[in-house]
């Protein structure tokens, strides 16, 4: 769907799954699916994008060990700003995002269950008078476990361009990364 003169556009969906139709089995299983985008056109130099997804499963069995009933929510937010001039143009896109996991089965549920956050930060540099841009980019990941907390802390540079009209792509990069596993960093 399109709105206010292209400004915002938004696809959507959702879907439910069963199998065992012909019952030939000794469990059903269901699963919900669903996820929608939306990408606002603020002005000429801001956009926002929105997403959200959902996927879901579980069974029909009534012993708590093998039943399986697992939810999984996915948002994101990514606003971009984007700055051009005759000889250059800037971008700039942050993005938040939150994952959440929820195994509701009794035995294995507690050990499965767990929620990410993330941040990003892109910038973006590329001249029309040369054929080169020069990218920086910085990210920390948590993700909070029952037994422990994983981060993950990255930053990378790159550059690159274009040659013989376009035919030759080089490109150069460095990244760094830190992990760390509770108290144990990497």
């Amino acid at each position: 769907v399109r709105l206010f003169d292209r400004a915002v556009n938004i696809n959507a969906s959702i879907g439910h799954r069963t199998n065992n139709l012909s019952e030939t089995k000794g469990a059903t299983s269901t699963q919900i699916i669903g996820s929608a985008n939306v990408l606002a056109v603020l002005s000429e130099q801001w956009s926002l994008t929105a997403r959200y997804a959902n996927f879901g499963m579980r069974n029909n069995l009534k012993n708590d060990t093998l039943k399986v009933e697992t939810v999984s929510n996915s948002i994101s937010l990514s606003p971009s700003f984007t700055l051009r001039s005759e000889s250059v143009t800037h971008n700039i896109t942050a993005t938040y995002s939150i994952d959440a996991f929820n195994d509701y089965n009794v035995v294995s549920g507690a050990q499965a269950t767990n929620n990410t956050q993330s941040i990003m930060l892109f910038y973006l540099v590329s001249f029309s008078e040369l054929p080169l841009s020069i990218n920086l980019s910085g990210s920390r990941m948590t993700n909070d476990m029952p037994s422990n907390t994983l981060t993950i802390h990255s930053a990378s540079a790159g550059v690159s361009s274009t040659l013989l009209e376009g035919r030759v792509a080089p490109s150069l990069s460095v990244s760094y990364s830190q992990n760390a596993l509770g108290s144990f960093s990497a």
